[in-house]
């Protein structure tokens, strides 16, 4: 049995190709378009109902939200791995699983992305020098808040 493209499939996979070339008031009309043909197709099943809900298991989700609220609220310091294991009541190795799987990605990724939008919030509302925007933010380093930077926002 094939696995062909169905003619809502090939128009919608056309008009996203170059969508990335497109830039401003074109890029949004293009992706409209899409989300058009996409809304009007006979082809095109959800991938999930609204009914959804993830399986959580009992304790998971505040225990989640704990170390989440523990690592909005200390994000500009050091926070061990050891620290955030605790948080959640479980050994390091479990805890590393459980945060992953339940925020997709790792603690120092999460930590980078909490650190980094704390110091955008700074660069815009400031005239302060980026270094001690990146020092106030949590990072140990110039050269880390850099590469963090543009890796999370260019």
């Amino acid at each position: 049995m094939g696995c062909g493209l169905g003619e809502d499939q090939k128009a919608v996979a056309r008009r996203m190709e170059g969508m990335d070339r497109l830039q401003g008031l074109a890029r949004l009309a293009a992706l409209l378009e899409v989300l058009d043909l996409l809304a009007r197709s006979r082809e095109v099943r959800p991938l999930s109902s609204r009914e959804f809900v993830p399986a959580l298991r009992p304790g998971d989700e505040g225990r989640i939200d704990r170390v989440c609220r523990m690592l909005n609220e200390r994000c500009t310091e050091r926070i061990t791995l050891a620290e955030a294991a605790a948080a959640a009541h479980l050994s390091i190795p479990a805890f590393s699983r459980f945060f992953r799987r339940k925020t997709g990605r790792t603690l120092v990724a999460y930590l980078n992305e909490l650190r980094t939008g704390l110091a955008c919030r700074e660069l815009i509302d400031s005239d302060r020098p980026v270094s001690d925007i990146a020092f106030d933010s949590g990072f140990n380093n110039l050269s880390n808040f850099n590469r963090r930077f543009l890796s999370l926002k260019a």
